[in-house]
């Protein structure tokens, strides 16, 4: 079975908020520089591509900040399309220009570990640390990296640990930090993790499909299976709880119903990894029958 962290990308996946200040409402600053800097920011990377591409159109020609924060808000908006190389090209043109910007080596971090490439996430994410961030969401995302890496768990926990002494109310780092003390085996001090993520945002699904899979764990199978349905109440379809009931069905001998729910979560096209994964349950199930 491959670790469980895959789950908690069924969350939404990205960790950072705002991607730059406003822009000076003066005159002298073009409104394409502005819409480019609140597109971004409101998540409408289409729009701001637009805008973002003129008011670089002459980038040399811009005070060193409106660039720097130009160059960060286009990459944001190429973070949000998964346009994740182009988003490296220009927080990298951006971090160049003004080596001690904070929110270019983070968005670096961020392109990175949402491509896969986690050594180099952790080294721009320690970067923006090293230069004295202390947003709670660096932190996390450090931790989301390490999480990743083989034998980096205990450091995952750590920045974990850093992001909520900053904010103790980050639900998403409590489900974070909670999957990888289930990798490690600790499921009783995951669930604690899960338990608290769903009281700070019960309307999130992922902590609800987590603590499911990880009390079927624990042989506590009506509770998980409620926490499965809550999690697809407010999440209908999504293929990783269907997978995680599927997994809690299958420990009842309710084998009929594990196999639908591996099957349709089949349909609704799962990541490689989870597919192989309901694979091969399915043909354990068949070799069981």
């Amino acid at each position: 079975m491959r670790r469980q962290f895959i789950f908690l990308f069924a969350a939404a996946i990205s960790t950072l908020g705002k991607n730059a200040p406003a822009l000076s409402q003066a005159a002298a600053v073009p409104s394409d520089a502005q819409r480019c800097v609140d597109e971004s920011n409101n998540r409408n990377p289409d729009f701001a591509l637009g805008f973002c591409d003129r008011a670089l159109k002459n980038p040399d020609q811009l005070p060193l900040n409106v660039r720097v924060t130009l160059l960060n808000s286009r990459a944001y908006a190429y973070n949000q399309k998964s346009d994740y190389d182009r988003a490296i090209a220009d927080y990298s043109a951006a971090s160049k220009a003004d080596p001690l910007d904070l929110v270019a080596f983070h968005g670096l971090g961020e392109a990175f570990r949402l491509k896969g490439d986690y050594p180099n996430a952790v080294a721009n994410y320690t970067e923006a640390i090293r230069l004295g961030g202390k947003d709670p969401s660096t932190f996390r995302g450090r931790g989301l990296a390490y999480a990743a890496m083989k034998g980096e768990s205990d450091n995952a926990i750590q920045d974990f640990n850093t992001a909520l002494k900053l904010n103790p109310n980050y639900a998403s780092v409590y489900y974070n930090r909670g999957t990888v003390y289930s990798d490690k085996g600790d499921i009783p001090r995951a669930i604690q993790d899960f338990d608290q993520a769903i009281r700070l945002d019960p309307a999130d699904p992922t902590p609800w499909s987590l603590r499911c899979r990880n009390r079927a764990m624990i042989n506590q199978l009506q509770e998980a299976i409620s926490d499965c349905n809550e999690s697809l109440r407010l999440a209908p379809g999504d293929p990783y709880t269907l997978a995680n009931r599927a997994f809690v069905y299958a420990k009842m001998n309710r084998r009929e119903e594990a196999v639908v729910d591996y099957r349709k979560a089949l349909t609704l096209n799962p990541d490689d990894d989870l597919r192989r994964t309901i694979s091969l349950a399915l043909i354990e199930l068949h070799k069981s029958k």
